[in-house]
């Protein structure tokens, strides 16, 4: 469980950074910590969740003596000799297993280059949460079986902005997920700032409106 990656010195500033909008992987696991439909016996269980945080591990880098790469060698270590990582039903081992990473290209390394070569083969059978389906033409970026699209994490600059703005009061946004950012790092590369990067991203959204 890379729950306990919350307390890497790193991980409060990628919350509060234009990063946090690729971290459905945080936010999955606190709805599914807490959901109604969970079990403790997995005896019951139809689908099993993976608590990987695969771009918090990234961009965290080492913490608590481990690097990124440590960290994925140790999930393929454990995955693979789980007694729930098995054939099912007539599916391969791996095929009741759900993910979730909203990574883009992080420092030129696609999803499978970041998970390594062990764990990256390994989750192929999987059911992964991505911001979008990926045809086989992104390699790289398409893992897993099949794909359930999930929406981004709101960026707490451009949400801020808009409460202050007065556009919808805290807590009453009308969706859940945020415009994608990922040109974020582009911005950064012109000079601009989080906040301005939020301002050019917020007047983007209010033209779709």
């Amino acid at each position: 469980d890379f729950g306990w990656m919350a307390r890497c010195p790193r991980f409060a500033e990628l919350r509060a950074s234009p990063t946090n909008e690729r971290l459905a992987e945080v936010e999955m696991r606190s709805l599914l910590v807490s959901s109604d439909a969970r079990t403790r016996d997995p005896t019951l269980a139809t689908l099993f969740y993976v608590p990987l945080w695969e771009v918090v591990s990234f961009r965290v880098g080492r913490c608590e003596n481990t690097t990124h790469r440590d960290r994925m060698r140790a999930a393929w270590s454990a995955l693979r000799v789980s007694p729930y990582w098995k054939p099912r039903r007539g599916r391969p081992a791996g095929a009741d297993h759900l993910l979730a990473s909203t990574g883009c290209v992080e420092d030129n390394l696609k999803l499978s280059q970041r998970l390594g070569n062990l764990l990256g083969p390994l989750l192929i059978p999987t059911i992964f949460g991505r911001d979008r389906a990926y045809s086989p033409y992104y390699k790289y970026s398409g893992i897993g079986r099949c794909t359930v699209e999930i929406p981004y994490v709101s960026n707490p600059h451009a949400t801020a902005l808009r409460r202050a703005r007065g556009a919808y009061p805290a807590g009453d946004e009308p969706f859940g997920g945020a415009l994608s950012l990922s040109e974020t790092d582009d911005y950064r590369a012109a000079g601009l700032s989080d906040e301005q990067a939020a301002e050019v991203v917020l007047a983007a959204g209010a033209a779709l409106d």
